[in-house]
């Protein structure tokens, strides 16, 4: 298979984290690296599942498994590999992935991509960044102030169509949820749930409507701070439904009717405590 040296293969990040872990196991930084192997892992997994890849196999065989730049966790494995990458090749790494990139539910083109990398990449730099940090994120900040010179109508307000629900309730929604998605299911759920993307569709078995004021409430307490609009579009992204047997999709009007107006109350809501809130996060 044939590949370009910034390609995101999933085999090398999988084996520089390892090595950069086994190098940092006397250093506080062991404990950084693990879970963002961890991360990798996890996000992987869901990807070769859609690929129908053994992820675990073909990583220790140190087979390719490159990223395409169209899935959703394409700037998951991009912050990644930034992670380690030698930062004075930051420019030329991001700009290859600039004119090679063919767009994904988060970024439609190059200019969406650019705002990707500053409002959602760039933090996730910051905080596994593990070696030569201000280097690290003065050549990803650079490149990415040379580029906005060059895109008329840059979103400053970049609507970057990541969900985060507070930390405090992550743990609490899922076990509210597990029971109504099957076990190979709840990992990918849980993933959603923490922030990050998967790739494909979760099925909730249950009437759509059930799952949609969750969220609504959700919102409405504050734990979701995000507009209407983008709670709308990522549930319709990335949750699917059973209804008399049948596997659909959440029409985008069922959205807005459930999470946007007053006019369709839920029948039969899925009991959540809101009662006792604790610290936001």
């Amino acid at each position: 298979m044939e590949y370009h040296r910034y390609d995101l293969n999933l085999s090398e990040i999988r084996m520089e984290l390892k090595r950069l872990s086994i190098l940092n196991s006397e250093f506080g930084h062991r404990e950084n690296l693990d879970k963002t192997l961890e991360e990798l892992d996890t996000m992987g997994e869901i990807l070769c599942k859609q690929l129908k890849i053994d992820y675990k196999e073909t990583t220790e065989k140190m087979i390719p498994i490159i990223a395409s730049s169209t899935g959703n966790s394409y700037h998951v494995f991009l912050s990644l590999q930034l992670n380690f990458l030698d930062p004075f090749k930051i420019p030329n790494f991001l700009e290859y992935h600039y004119h090679t990139f063919k767009g994904n539910y988060y970024a439609q083109d190059n200019k969406g991509l650019v705002g990707v990398l500053e409002f959602v990449v760039y933090d996730k730099v910051r905080i596994r960044s593990v070696s030569e940090d201000h280097i690290r994120r003065e050549k990803l900040m650079g490149w990415i102030y040379e580029k906005r010179q060059t895109i008329k109508n840059y979103p400053i307000n970049f609507n970057r169509k990541t969900i985060h629900i507070s930390s405090t309730y992550q743990d609490r929604l899922f076990v509210t949820l597990e029971d109504f998605f099957i076990p190979d299911e709840r990992v990918a759920l849980k993933v959603l749930i923490n922030g990050n993307p998967i790739e494909g569709k979760v099925t909730f078995n249950g009437p759509s409507n059930r799952l949609l004021d969750l969220f609504r409430r959700f919102y409405d307490e504050g734990l979701i701070p995000t507009t209407k609009s983008n709670l709308q579009d990522w549930v319709c992204h990335f949750f699917q439904f059973v209804d008399n047997g049948k596997t659909k999709s959440i029409a985008p009007r069922t959205a807005h009717n459930v999470i946007s107006s007053d006019s369709h109350k839920c029948i039969k809501p899925i009991p959540f405590n809101f009662k006792y809130l604790g610290i936001i996060s």
